[in-house]
Formats: structure tokens, C-alpha cells, sequence
């Protein structure tokens, strides 16, 4: 097994990235709570995807989002 340089570690490194746990995460809650806003907000990800759901500005069928979380 090769020597990894600690120096040219970053938290996005494949070597990093490839040990971090995969967490889930799920959100409930009453309309206009803003589910969808931490969503979005966590991942960068928009889940309101359908014309109806943006005229009404709510979020109607489920939305899900990778998001990579990085301890630094």
C-alpha cells in the first residue's frame, strides 16, 4: 500500500470522500414550514420541480437531494 502525502489532502479528496459515513436525512413537517428551503439550503438542490408546484410556490410531490457535508 502506497504512502498517502497528508500535506496535498483536501476534503474533497477521493481518499477522504471514499471514508466519510453516508447519513440520511429526512424532514417532516406542516405546509409552509420550509422543508424544501433547508433542502435546498444543505444541498444547492431546488426539489419545487413542477410548474404547478411553482405557481403555488409550494412543494407537492416529494423532492430528494445528494448533498456532501464536510467537517473541517
Amino acid at each position: 500500500m502506497s504512502e498517502l502525502d497528508y500535506t496535498k489532502l483536501t476534503p474533497l479528496s477521493p481518499v477522504v470522500i471514499s471514508k466519510q459515513a453516508t447519513i440520511n436525512i429526512g424532514t417532516i413537517g406542516h405546509v409552509a414550514h420550509g422543508k424544501s428551503t433547508v433542502v435546498k439550503a444543505i444541498s444547492g438542490v431546488q426539489t419545487v420541480r413542477f410548474k404547478n408546484e411553482l405557481e403555488r410556490n409550494i412543494t407537492i410531490k416529494l423532492g430528494y437531494a445528494n448533498a456532501k457535508v464536510v467537517l473541517a
